[in-house]
C-alpha cells in the first residue's frame, strides 16, 4: 500500500489525524457530558428545620445550663445536663430528635455554625449585660432602703 492514494502524499496522515482529532472531541465531549450530569445530579441539601435564631437561643441556653452546673461533681453534672437539654428543647418547642438530627447536620456546616455562634456570643453578652443592670438596679434600691431608715432614725 503506497502513500501516493488519490495522488496525495499526505492524505493516509492528514485521514489518520482527523481520526484522531474526532476521538479525542468525542472523549472530551463524553468526559464533558459526564461531568455535567455528575454535578446536575449531586444531592442537594434540604434546608435546616431550625432556623439559625432558634439555633442561637437554643446553643446560648446550653452554654447557660453548662455553667450553671460547672460546681457540681462529675456523674451528677451528666445528669443535670441531660435534664436541662430536655427543659431547653421543651421550652424551645424542639422535639429532641429534630434537634440530634439537626445538631448532627449543623456539626458538619462550618459555615452554618460561624453563623449561628455569632449570635449565640451576641445574645450572651446582652444576658449579660441584662444581668447586670438588674443586679446594680437592686443593689441602688437596697441603698436607698437603708439611706430611707437611717433618715427615719434620725427625725
Amino acid at each position: 500500500m503506497s502513500h501516493f492514494q488519490n495522488g496525495s502524499i499526505y492524505f493516509r496522515p492528514i485521514n489518520y489525524i482527523f481520526e484522531n482529532c474526532v476521538l479525542m472531541n468525542l472523549k472530551s465531549i463524553f468526559f464533558a457530558s459526564v461531568l455535567f450530569l455528575g454535578m446536575a445530579c449531586q444531592k442537594v441539601e434540604a434546608p435546616y428545620e431550625l432556623s439559625n435564631e432558634k439555633w442561637a437561643h437554643i446553643l446560648a441556653d446550653i452554654h447557660i445550663s453548662e455553667s450553671a452546673t460547672q460546681h457540681l461533681s462529675l456523674s451528677l453534672r451528666d445528669s443535670m445536663v441531660v435534664l436541662y437539654l430536655d427543659q431547653i428543647l421543651e421550652i424551645h418547642e424542639v422535639p429532641k430528635a429534630i434537634f440530634e438530627k439537626e445538631y448532627e447536620r449543623i456539626k458538619k456546616d462550618p459555615a452554618k455554625l460561624k453563623v449561628v455562634y455569632q449570635t449565640v456570643t451576641k445574645r450572651l453578652s446582652e444576658l449579660k449585660l441584662k444581668k447586670k443592670k438588674e443586679k446594680d438596679k437592686k443593689q441602688q434600691e437596697g441603698k436607698d432602703a437603708k439611706n430611707d431608715k437611717v433618715g427615719a432614725k434620725k427625725k
